[in-house]
């Protein structure tokens, strides 16, 4: 990411993925599907709202907005994909483009082109087949994130136990990191920490589990956010908190309010979000915040 961009380009974003070619994807609140060209120049591919993205190996990339996702085809053309405008549609096991969606937001594609996505309103994760057929794979209190490790697993972060686990293709759920009833904090064992609302999940390029989390103090109405990563030996370590400052150097040094989604591209972690609405690179072998790449700044 050599290209620094301003607000009037990236003003809110909400979720990072990359295309085939290694593109960088921004879903933006407010300024819509974006993706960053090789010479820095930003295409906007849906304009409006737009919450989660993704791409699969031919191309395509998938935007989510509140009760729809729709498609880009690789020449730019949009196509509604899933959800549909009238409620109490059919449920699983037709066509993903009649089926009533709640609020679809993050998004990650399988290796078979498979789709899934988070809708944080009716408390499930969705899967849209390669046939266009839409199936429900997981229920969750409150589903706010999804990805997929290398093996395909999918991956959730539920926001109302404070958690992420792994969802295997026979149903089976395994902690991975976060408790609704913590024991400790970093340092401690992930799956009995405390984590927060996860709002992002990305590995890092040693396969470590990244999840950028939110708390909110419902007393006194702060919110705080973290960077927190899964060690080789189970404890979860965080690598950025909620600090006053700001600037290049160590990420633990930097105010980090409320970060909304992670992407890789090694060596760098991408965060989007904030209490600034920013998006941060940060150098994965040191931890150490590169440089604000867009948002207000």
């Amino acid at each position: 990411i050599d290209v620094v961009l301003d607000e009037q380009q990236v003003s809110s974003p909400s979720a990072l993925a990359f295309d085939a070619t290694g593109r960088l994807l921004v879903a933006d609140e407010t300024k819509g599907a974006l993706r960053l060209e090789p010479d820095g120049a930003v295409t906007t591919l849906v304009t409006g709202q737009a919450e989660g993205i993704a791409a699969d190996a031919a191309g395509h990339v998938y935007v989510s907005a509140r009760n729809h996702v729709v498609r880009v085809a690789p020449n730019g053309a949009v196509t509604p994909f899933a959800g549909s405008d009238f409620p109490g549609g059919p449920g699983d096991g037709a066509p993903a483009t009649q089926a009533a969606l709640g609020d679809a937001r993050s998004l990650a594609v399988d290796a078979a082109g498979d789709v899934y996505f988070a809708d944080f309103t009716l408390a499930n994760v969705r899967m849209v087949d390669g046939d266009g057929v839409i199936h429900t794979v997981a229920s969750a209190g409150a589903p706010a994130v999804v990805a997929l490790d290398a093996d395909g697993r999918l991956l959730l972060g539920d926001a109302s136990i404070g958690a992420v686990v792994r969802i295997d293709s026979d149903g089976t759920a395994t902690a991975l990191a976060g408790s609704p009833t913590p024991q400790n904090g970093d340092g401690g064992a992930a799956v009995s920490a405390f984590l927060g609302a996860p709002a992002g999940i990305a590995f890092d390029a040693a396969g470590r589990l990244v999840v950028a989390a939110n708390t909110f103090d419902a007393v006194t109405s702060a919110s705080a956010g973290f960077l927190r990563r899964v060690d080789d030996d189970g404890a979860l370590v965080s690598i950025a908190g909620p600090i006053e400052g700001d600037g290049v150097g160590p990420l633990s040094s930097t105010t980090l309010s409320a970060p909304a989604a992670l992407a890789l591209a090694p060596p760098l972690l991408l965060v989007a979000g904030d209490s600034a609405r920013r998006l941060f690179a940060v150098d994965d072998e040191t931890d150490a915040l590169v440089r604000v790449v867009a948002g207000d700044y």
